[in-house]
């Protein structure tokens, strides 16, 4: 009895330990997900003291009391998968899984009394329910932890499986209602059990804390009003992109975009109207680059798109497309409608040339269709020049 109630009692600790952890998190970044986890594995601390204290199987209140928080515990936990994955939570499984179970155990207790079939009863439902959480986990997965919480919920339910079915060849020898507290049986069970509930806390731990990181990694990178990324997340973004694209063969292009005398906008309609074309100028960039475009706003009224594979002439076509989409879009201020238009600048990245030299060269063309008249896009084909000549420069306006 000394030496396992070691292992009975440590469980339970432990089980405390990540119910709080869990628990810490929730109040971190209140994600539905850490707070169902914290209920789970509340319910499962709650299953294993209760359990310690029971000095007899037999005891059928208290049994099937400890039944209920355990499986509660694991369907909590599938629940906290689906809410993890943003799946569709499977409620009349879990429900048809926890019927069956319960309902196999009173077979088991009033009308055939046999407890091997119990125990093999309560290895085979927390395994379906194993199998229930592998479902929700996208195949194809791209998170490492994803995959690895997928394998050891595949050890887990096997492992249940597996030793329910040891259970009917094995335990059956010497094991009773009477001495099933101090069984090796039960020792075993309980670290079995806590050992799985370790490796899956530990996972979704680092799952949702990791996606919370990513939260606010977007959330420091993301521009507010517009809801494009701002001038930090586009140059991270862009320097990905352009060691993406060393050595290959494959066009880039920058399109400089600027809004025409935005701050007329401001003095004459208020910047809570300045704030209504930034954000509609937004939408239509996001409507008109094509995916695997990398789009920001850098300044006030300044925005950049960075177009990996496309060489001058498709980026030339998007500035246009994204130019007379705005200028046809009309903004209503109170009794008054505005149009408002846009100047483009564009230039295609040159071998060996850094993305400070590619918006620069962009920046001029902007420079250059501003004095031009604005509204139109110009397109720097070849290194920076003072004036455009010959076939560097061309306009589209």
């Amino acid at each position: 009895m000394d030496n396992l109630s070691i292992y009975q009692l440590l469980p339970p600790a432990i089980g405390i330990a990540l119910t709080l952890s869990f628990l810490g998190l929730y109040r971190w970044n209140r994600q539905p997900a850490a707070l169902v986890f914290t209920i789970a594995y509340a319910s499962g601390v709650t299953a294993l003291i209760l359990d310690v204290q029971r000095q007899t199987i037999d005891n059928i209140p208290l049994s099937f009391t400890i039944h209920f928080f355990y499986l509660s515990a694991l369907s909590l936990i599938v629940i906290g998968l689906a809410l993890m994955m943003k799946r569709r939570i499977p409620y009349a499984a879990i429900l048809t899984v926890v019927s069956l179970a319960f309902a196999g155990v009173a077979v088991f207790w009033f009308l055939e009394p046999n407890i091997n079939m119990r125990a093999v009863v309560m290895s085979f439902a927390p395994g379906t329910l194993y199998v229930l959480a592998l479902t929700l986990i996208p195949r194809g997965a791209t998170a490492k932890i994803n995959h690895v919480l997928f394998w050891i919920i595949a050890a887990v339910a096997l492992q249940n499986f597996l030793r329910g079915t040891a259970v009917l060849f094995v335990a059956g020898v010497s094991l009773s209602p009477e001495t099933y507290a101090d069984s090796a049986l039960s020792g075993l069970l309980h670290v079995m059990g806590t050992l799985a509930g370790l490796s899956i806390a530990m996972c979704v731990f680092t799952a949702i804390w990791t996606d919370r990181l990513d939260d606010l990694q977007q959330q420091a990178n993301t521009d507010k009003l517009s809801g494009l990324l701002n001038r930090r997340g586009l140059e991270m973004e862009a320097a990905r992109c352009l060691v993406a694209n060393a050595g290959s063969n494959r066009p880039v292009s920058l399109v400089l975009c600027d809004l025409d005398h935005f701050k007329q906008v401001n003095d004459r309609f208020g910047h809570a109207a300045g704030d209504r074309v930034i954000r509609g100028f937004g939408k239509v960039l996001q409507a008109a680059v094509p995916e695997g475009g990398v789009v920001g706003r850098i300044g006030g009224e300044e925005f950049c798109i960075l177009l990996p594979g496309a060489n001058q002439a498709m980026a030339r076509l998007t500035a246009e497309a994204i130019r007379t989409g705005f200028a046809a879009r009309l903004f209503r201020f109170g009794k008054e409608e505005q149009f408002f238009t846009a100047s483009f600048g564009v230039a295609e990245l040159q071998a060996d040339e850094t993305y400070e030299g590619l918006l620069a060269r962009a920046d001029a063309a902007i420079y250059r269709a501003k004095s031009k008249g604005r509204n139109r896009t110009v397109v720097v084909a070849a290194a920076l020049e003072p004036e455009p000549q010959g076939s560097s420069v061309a306009e589209h306006g």
